[in-house]
């Protein structure tokens, strides 16, 4: 059974640079990242160009110490943005290419339930036909993935935006979201999406008696909640996973999480059989 690739979102330390995040990554041994915040902001490519040289600089610096951005991360809702938002996913791009990232996540939009409408529909053809256009344009390796996530969190959701907005698009697999939001299990997933799947968000949680930060669960440490880790894992191994499962640990969004140093030994020790 072949090793999976194991890395962490920066939204688990929002504050830290770019110097910092490799320092953690190299101190618990993790040799794949994805950046989502940066220096306490979201606008990572503003806080890649501080750094000297900019990105393909910063691309250097992490290999230095053995780490790769295997993903950047925008807030892009495909099924919504207007047009007016797609510079912001062109520089969003432009930082990820530099960087040597191979995909650059974008949301559906949308609150869970609510239905794809023929205007919306219209919206995410309209943005993937300008996407497909403008990477062959400018030459990018990297691409779009679809995050599995607001109102797209299922699996039917998935395949009605595949039906009806151009046909299947790579996807991130937030294994989180189509556990606790749609009720599917891992197994049901993969086997319904697994061959557009390039990149995994892993979270845990237990329930919630009462709202915890508005969420009727709580997120914790990985392989410490309700969550079918291990088993997740398993299916991933199996299946021959090429891609990397992140830590999605949410404390940009949940100050009160601990620190994401504290909580990448658990991480560690859940990936470790694999």
């Amino acid at each position: 059974m072949p090793s999976l690739r194991f890395g962490f979102s920066t939204l688990g330390c929002p504050d830290l640079d770019i110097a910092a995040v490799r320092a953690l990554a190299a101190k618990h041994r993790s040799r794949f990242i994805e950046i989502r915040t940066l220096g306490g902001s979201t606008d990572f490519p503003a806080q890649l160009a501080r750094f000297p040289g900019g990105a393909p600089a910063v691309r250097d610096f992490l290999l230095e110490a053995d780490v790769r951005v295997a993903l950047v991360a925008s807030s892009f809702c495909i099924a919504q943005a207007p047009e007016s938002a797609r510079s912001a996913l062109i520089a969003e791009a432009e930082a990820g290419e530099a960087l040597g990232a191979k995909w650059l996540r974008v949301f559906g939009g949308g609150d869970w339930g609510a239905p794809l409408t023929a205007e919306r529909a219209a919206t995410a053809s309209a943005h993937r036909a300008w996407w497909s256009e403008l990477r062959a344009a400018r030459g990018w390796t990297i691409d779009l993935l679809l995050e599995i996530h607001d109102a797209f969190s299922g699996t039917p959701q998935i395949l009605e935006f595949f039906d009806k907005t151009g046909g299947p698009m790579p996807l991130l697999w937030d294994t989180h979201h189509t556990w606790k939001i749609a009720g599917e299990t891992a197994a049901f997933t993969w086997a319904a999406l697994g061959t557009h799947v390039r990149h995994v968000h892993v979270k845990d949680s237990v329930a919630a008696s009462e709202a915890w930060d508005r969420l009727p669960y709580q997120y914790v440490a990985p392989g410490h909640g309700e969550f079918s880790t291990a088993a997740t894992f398993s299916l991933l191994a199996t299946a021959g996973f090429t891609g990397v499962a992140s830590l999605e640990w949410e404390k940009q969004w949940h100050p009160s999480l601990a620190v994401l140093d504290a909580v990448l030994p658990d991480w560690n020790a859940a990936t470790a059989a694999f």
